[in-house]
Parts: C-alpha cells; structure tokens; sequence
C-alpha cells in the first residue's frame, strides 16, 4: 500500500468535506481515493468513445457518397451519349427525307431541286471560271495578279457575286462563301491582340485578316469584345446602271422565297441569282434564295445569340432576319447546341 500526501488551505479542505458529505462518504481518504480513480477512467473513456464515433461518421460519410460520386460520374456519360445521339438522330432524319421515295405531289418539287444540287453538263464543263478560281481561293489581292486589264477581271467578278473590298492601295475580291464564314469564324475570336487573333483563324482567313487590320479596315471593338469590319465596296459604272436587277432586288429584300413568288418560271429565277452569287437554300416545300451580304450578317448576328429560347432569339434579329431564322427552325435546318451555346445551321 502507498500513501498519497496532499497539501490543502483550510478552505480547501472544509469544501472537500462538505462534497464528501454531500456524496455519503463517511471516511474522506475513501472520497479522494474514488476521485482520483473514476476522473482518470471517465477522461480516458471520453478520449476513446470520441475517436470510436468519428472514425464511424467518417466511413459512414464515405459509404453514403461513394454511390453518388459513381452516379454522378454515369451520369454525365450518359448525357454525353444523350447528345451525340441526338446529332446523329438529325442527320438521319435529314438524309432520310431528303432520300425518301417521292409522292405524287412531290414530284415536280423534287425535279425542281434535283436542277438546283445536280449540276447541268453545261455547267460542269465551266471548270475554271474566274468565280470557280476565286472560291478556292478565297480571296484575291490586285497586288498579287498580273493582268492586264485588272477592271475588267474585278468588274467581272462583281457582276457574278463577288464582294470586292477596296483599301487604299488595291482592291480584294472576296468569294461570298467565304466571306461569310470567314465573319462567322471573327465573331466567335474575342481577344484583342491581332496576332492571337490571326492564329485562331485558317490561313486563307488569317491572311484577309491581317490585310485588312493593316489598312485600318478591321478594329476591336472593347464594348461587344468582338473584332469589327469596316469593309465598304465601290460598284463599278456597269453594275450601277443595272438598278432594278434581280440581284438588285435580292440585295433589298435580303432574302426571297419561292412561296410569295408568282413566277410563270421560278427555275430560271433561282438558277439565275444563284449564278450571280445569291445562296439557294433548299427546304422541304420551297426555295429560298439569300443575298450574301445579307447572308453574312445574318450568320454574324445568330453567333452572337446565346438563348435556346426561338422566339426570344428572334426578337433579338431584325425583322429579315428574323423571317428567316423562323423558316429555318421550322424546316428543321437551325438548331441550338448546348455544348457551344449558339444556334447551328444545316445548310
């Protein structure tokens, strides 16, 4: 046996007594002996049952999350198939209606559209045209050509649709389909630097690009953080004296549809504006036919667009621009991309 010796104050120890008292203890060495013992135990209990309870809430946790990580997980997999089905579901469904066996009354429909996607022997003859030169280019610097009479070859290519942007030291013949992915393609570049710029563009592009920063004809705008084209085209005295041509007409109305026509030959309406640059777009019940100016602008303004909603997304085009936005969501040949959040075109 050992003996424990504590030094107390009288106040100390008349407390100790009194608690002693308090808890039926006749002897006070028994008293101190029972609190030295079971504050030693409790202590030790508390520090084990605390760990014991946090280990358990810690697996508990996991187990409870584990299955909702592994879900979450397939669930983001299967919205990534989600997608890619749903793109793959469209261009069947396209592909099958434009395949599918005509009816009766679709018939002279089809034979309409078969003159305007199947090229005639007489066209495909025209191999190397100046026009058909100038769409695998892209664009054509005066700077760079050898011609005699350079008037004659940039009139000519006005005349058949091209855009001709003229700076102070020459002149540009741009391809309208290019010129208008090439404003489609610069909507999307929001950085201010040119050279960062031009990389995000193809070579074709990065070349007109540059050009027309150069000569002061494209700027960043810090408002919209979008590049903008100052590009203004000089006619010649020949195409300004046809005012009242189809293309002229086109140009105004920015596109014309085969619906509101009262045409005794609107095959040869169609072949000719297409012929002299217009874009023909094909749907299930009628033609339509796009001025590329307006066609450019019409495709910069949608990219510009971020709302999945049609008729909110209208409202934000003008009135033109807006008629055929909605004629192209009910053909089924305009569709939003959640992935990149802008509306697409199947054209």
């Amino acid at each position: 046996m050992k003996d424990l010796k504590i030094e107390l104050t009288d106040e100390e120890y008349n407390d100790l007594v009194e608690r002693a008292k308090r808890e039926g203890y006749t002897d006070l060495n028994d008293y101190v002996k029972y609190l030295l013992t079971s504050c030693n135990g409790s202590t030790s209990q508390v520090q084990i049952d605390v760990l014991t309870i946090t280990g358990k809430i810690e697996r508990k946790i996991q187990d409870v999350l584990m299955p909702f990580a592994s879900e979450i997980d397939t669930l983001k997999k299967q919205i990534a198939m989600v997608y890619e089905k749903l793109d793959e579901i469209s261009a069947n469904t396209r592909i099958t209606q434009e395949t599918r066996a005509p009816s009766h009354e679709e018939r002279p429909q089809l034979q309409r559209e078969m003159k305007e996607t199947v090229p005639s022997e007489k066209v495909t003859e025209k191999k190397w045209t100046a026009m058909s030169i100038l769409k695998e280019q892209g664009a054509s610097y005066e700077s760079e050509l050898n011609l005699r009479n350079p008037d004659a070859y940039f009139t000519k290519l006005e005349n058949e649709g091209a855009k001709i942007i003229i700076t102070e030291k020459e002149r540009i013949a741009v391809h309208p389909d290019f010129y208008a992915k090439f404003v489609n393609d610069l909507s999307k570049i929001h950085t201010n630097d040119a050279n960062e710029a031009a990389r995000l563009l193809d070579g074709k592009e990065a070349k007109l690009f540059r050009k027309l920063v150069s000569e002061g004809l494209a700027y960043f705008d810090g408002e919209s953080q979008t590049w903008k084209l100052i590009v203004e085209t000089a006619p010649s005295e020949k195409a300004a004296e046809k005012k009242r041509t189809a293309m002229s007409i086109l140009k105004e109305q920015g596109a014309s549809y085969e619906s509101e026509l009262n045409l005794r030959n609107p095959d040869a309406y169609f072949t000719k504006l297409e012929n002299e640059g217009a874009k023909i777009i094909i749907t299930e019940k009628e033609r339509i036919a796009v001025h590329p100016d307006f066609y450019a602008k019409f495709v910069n303004d949608l990219s510009n667009i971020h709302t999945a909603d049609v008729n909110e997304a209208a409202n934000l085009l003008d009135e033109k621009e807006a008629k055929l936005f909605r004629k192209l969501v009910s053909e089924g040949l305009a569709y939003f991309d959640g992935e990149s959040q802008t509306w697409k075109l199947l054209i």
